[in-house]
């Protein structure tokens, strides 16, 4: 009768064992390209400017009735109604 081997968890075949990746030296990957700036800063200082226009006309709503109780006593104009600040 032939003898039967038992593989024990965690023990590689032969085709595994002899994978390439296992050889490659473990290193920090590093990045040499430079960051990507999708706007210009004079292009940033617009969008915030358009957004503090937008937020100071229009507002923005917040639905928990703590929220605006802690926007109100900051200052701001809250409409409780509406829900908007």
């Amino acid at each position: 009768m032939g003898r039967t081997r038992i593989r024990h968890r965690g023990q590689r075949t032969g085709s595994q064992a002899a994978s390439p990746l296992a050889h490659i030296p473990w290193q920090p990957i590093s990045n040499h390209m430079p960051p990507l700036e999708y706007l210009r800063p004079d292009e940033v200082e617009k969008l915030h400017e358009a957004s503090l226009r937008i937020l100071e006309t229009t507002g923005i709503a917040f639905m928990d009735a703590e929220a605006l109780d802690i926007w109100e006593k900051a200052g701001a104009t809250v409409d409780h109604q509406s829900e908007v600040v």
